[in-house]
């Protein structure tokens, strides 16, 4: 499995070590929070700043996979409090997903943009036949691609 990320980069971004199978799992939840995969890189679909920002987001989210090993097992809570301690997530996959991360993945260019499933219908230059009163026999003349039968 390619990644955005190696050992490298991990080391050089975030100073902690790791090893190549640690890169793995991360890079499968950053594929999955991005909605992008290896493959679309590959092809040369993705910016070289869009990369960048994945490549970051992969390294955070492996150091802090080190620090969280049980991301896999956690349980999904919204509010703990245990001896007069409390704690409230910062946002709804703060338990999945390194804060950093977060912020690179936040970055994407198409992020925060409405999907376009066709593009803007194009304006008609001749609005005439839009004005004017439809029951007219003028009107009717008047209108374009129209002919008398």
């Amino acid at each position: 499995m390619t990644s955005w990320a190696s050992v490298a980069d991990v080391k050089q971004i975030t100073g902690v070590t790791v090893v190549e199978d640690d890169i793995g799992p991360a890079q499968i939840l950053i594929e999955l929070f991005a909605n992008v995969t290896t493959h679309a890189s590959d092809q040369g679909l993705i910016s070289s700043r869009n990369l960048r920002l994945l490549k970051w987001a992969t390294a955070f989210q492996v150091a802090w996979m080190g620090a969280h090993p049980d991301v896999y097992t956690n349980v999904d809570v919204d509010n703990v409090s245990q001896d007069g301690v409390s704690a409230t997530l910062g946002n709804e996959n703060a338990n999945l997903i390194a804060p950093l991360a977060l912020r690179c993945l936040r970055r994407l260019s198409w992020w925060n943009r409405p999907m376009r499933v066709r593009p803007p219908r194009p304006v008609v230059e001749d609005m005439r036949y839009m004005r004017g009163d439809r029951d007219s026999v003028g009107y009717d003349d008047n209108a374009p691609d129209w002919e008398p039968t």
